[in-house]
């Protein structure tokens, strides 16, 4: 997997990773105090929904909550 941006909130308390396995897959990984919380696959969106997904996060528009909702692979169950 390769990593296409990183997204930080202003406290540093949340962390949104845009990644790709080019040509196949682009997925946010979320993060907060810097423990995984969930990714959610955006395979079938574009790259710019992805990103604005990993912003909203940050900004505390999509909340952990949100995150938990639509994940594809929680790292704390």
């Amino acid at each position: 997997m390769k990593i296409l941006s990183t997204f930080y909130s202003d406290d540093g308390s949340l962390t949104a990773e845009v990644t790709t396995i080019p040509g196949q897959s682009v997925f946010v990984n979320f993060l907060v105090h810097n423990m995984s919380i969930g990714q959610i696959d955006y395979t079938h969106k574009t790259l710019r929904y992805a990103e604005d997904a990993a912003a909203n996060f940050i900004l505390r528009i999509f909340k952990p909550e949100d995150v938990r909702k639509y994940i594809t692979n929680n790292t704390n169950q």
